[in-house]
């Protein structure tokens, strides 16, 4: 494996500050960083049980799996989406389950009949459409604090699209809330929830890659997401609009100039930075390495799929789930969405402040594809435990994590990712 070592930079408080492996031939970086030249078949397995994905028997089914469900939705998401409820893998099965109201288009039908060729694929019957479940989450956000009982923190769809999955805020009776809403149209599930807490290597060069530390020049630290391109083909880096839009961003340690901030979407909770030159590309590995992968394009949330969370305080961290998706949330007061969970499958608190606006990634048999940007996590005892990564007092860290869809983003924005 040949491989190129970033320059050394010093250290801040015992931090040294670089940024992972990858298990492929690398190609030459202006900054000494590691990408790989390419993904052979034969180094697929390599690379991701080096990024501790799962086990290899497991992978092959996953993989699979992974890249039939996202070549339907990738059809789906591409106007054919009219009776779309939900589309999930099928855990430890390498199965896919699409459920449908009504008849499938025939583009979808063509994509679910190719997809039976490599794994099964069920087609369900759905009993409410997304597009009936988001409209149903958005007047529920409207709705006064007494119906609900407390702060509307999440809502999202059932995995079977059968109605929606809320969590309340100082909510006193779970049943007395279950009770006001029992005469929606739309079935809810209630769950006591705690508020949102949005989410907070460092020394990166340009071309600016995702995953790197970025910093205001005051204080305020977060995580660059993923290089794209607009529609006259400038160079934009997106990252979380929390964060500080309309402002100035540097490297932390010798304050490079990353761009500026423009103003964003708050429904979305993502912005662009432009001003400097962005490469397709995302840090990988601990929160001081200084190595990643290319990203080969972007791809929807997938139900029960296996993530990569790349902030850079917590660095990387594969061994991530998928258990909700299309999901709305309330970040700083504002209906915020749509997005996708991640929850640790070992408890561990992957994902904290300062990794806002870094990069999730998916990888199936083409490749690293973006999936969304960290915007923020779920707190309580219950969900916070010990930051991974670099640490200081006062951090909080989680183990369930939300993502805005980086093709809501896209759409919003007009923009295309940017791909090494």
């Amino acid at each position: 494996m040949r491989m190129c070592s970033r320059r050394l930079v010093p250290t801040i408080a015992g931090v040294l500050v670089a940024a992972l492996a990858a298990a492929a031939p690398a190609a030459a970086d202006p900054g000494g960083r590691t990408l790989p030249s390419e993904v052979r078949s034969t180094e697929e397995r390599q690379l991701v049980d080096e990024l501790g994905v799962q086990p290899p028997d497991v992978d092959a089914k996953t993989l699979q799996a992974s890249s039939v469900a996202r070549r339907i939705q990738q059809v789906i998401d591409q106007g054919h989406d009219q009776g779309f409820g939900s589309l999930r893998l099928v855990r430890d099965t390498g199965a896919v389950e699409l459920r449908w109201k009504g008849k499938l288009p025939a583009a979808v039908d063509e994509a679910v009949r190719a997809g039976r060729r490599d794994v099964p694929v069920a087609v369900v019957e759905s009993r409410f459409t997304l597009a009936e479940l988001t409209a149903e989450i958005r007047r529920l956000f409207k709705a006064p604090a007494s119906q609900l009982g407390g702060e509307l923190v999440t809502a999202a769809p059932l995995p079977d699209a059968s109605g929606l999955k809320l969590s309340v805020a100082g909510v006193t009776s779970v049943s007395a809330v279950t009770s006001n809403l029992r005469a929606n149209r739309i079935p809810v599930q209630v769950t006591a929830g705690s508020a949102i807490q949005p989410a907070g290597r460092w020394d990166d060069v340009t071309p600016f890659w995702g995953g790197s530390v970025i910093w205001t020049g005051t204080g305020s630290l977060c995580t660059a997401g993923f290089a794209a391109r607009t529609s006259t083909n400038a160079q934009v880096m997106i990252t979380a609009r929390h964060c500080g839009a309309n402002t100035n961003w540097y490297t932390p340690l010798y304050q490079l100039y990353v761009g500026r901030a423009n103003s964003g979407s708050v429904a979305l909770d993502a912005m662009t930075i432009s001003e400097q030159t962005y490469q397709g590309a995302v840090f990988t590995g601990p929160f001081n390495s200084n190595y990643g992968v290319p990203i080969v394009g972007w791809a929807s949330a997938v139900l029960n799929d296996v993530a990569c969370t790349s902030g850079g305080l917590s660095g990387n961290d594969c061994n991530t789930r998928i258990t909700e998706t299309n999901i709305y949330f309330n970040l700083n007061g504002n209906l915020t969405g749509p997005a996708f969970v991640t929850e640790h499958l070992a408890g561990i608190a992957s994902v904290g402040q300062g990794d806002s606006g870094g990069p999730t990634i998916g990888y199936d048999t083409g490749g690293f594809r973006a999936l969304g940007i960290i915007s923020a996590v779920a707190t309580g005892q219950q969900f916070e435990g010990t930051c991974q990564g670099y640490d200081y007092t006062g951090r909080r860290c989680s183990r369930v994590a939300l993502h805005i869809n980086i093709g809501s983003i896209l759409s919003h924005f007009n923009l295309t990712i940017a791909t090494s």
